[in-house]
């Protein structure tokens, strides 16, 4: 009896577990949208040859954007970003002042089911050009996944940058037994 009623459970704990990724995003425990982190945006900009580490952060993270397609993007104006949250379940009703940040935000793409991710894991400044590193996770052959669509998204905003931005991709594949 308890076999017949597995696929249902399965189910719904799919669509539980999808939710609360969806909704742990825009928890209402995070940070004030409009606190400023004043030390981060009066730290000199370094010299063109060196390397700094920058601070960002998280605005959004989730499994159910809308983007179908794996896509970077860095944003410097309104006009931009809006297409962004149009992408997004919900809106993030985060405040962003383009005239001193910037927002990146990484898509995975649409996939057909749960075990994937996206991340934006660190921030250099390189020789005067940014470079972004983004970890992605997919599942292993042998892993029990949720069987739903999915589209992990990871969006940060930085201080406000310009330059060339360059995007590393690590990709990381979760082993099962």
């Amino acid at each position: 009896m308890a076999f017949k009623t597995l696929p249902i459970t399965l189910l719904i704990l799919g669509i539980l577990l999808g939710t609360i990724t969806a909704f742990a995003a825009f928890a209402p425990n995070r940070k004030p949208e409009f606190q400023t982190n004043d030390a981060v945006s009066q730290t000199p900009t370094p010299k063109p040859n060196e390397n700094k580490k920058i601070q960002f952060e998280e605005i959004g993270k989730g499994s159910n954007s809308k983007q179908s397609t794996r896509k970077n993007y860095v944003i410097n104006s309104s006009k931009e970003w809006q297409k962004i949250i149009e992408t997004q379940p919900e809106d993030p009703e985060v405040r962003v002042d383009f005239s001193k940040e910037t927002v990146i935000a990484v898509f995975q793409g649409k996939k057909n089911t749960g075990g994937y991710g996206i991340e934006v894991s660190e921030v250099w400044q390189k020789d005067g050009n940014l470079e972004v590193s983004v970890t992605e996770t997919s599942p292993g052959a042998n892993c029990f996944t949720v069987q739903m669509l999915t589209a992990p998204y990871h969006i940060v905003k930085i201080p406000k940058f310009t330059e060339e931005v360059e995007f590393k991709v690590e990709k990381n594949i979760t082993i099962c037994q």
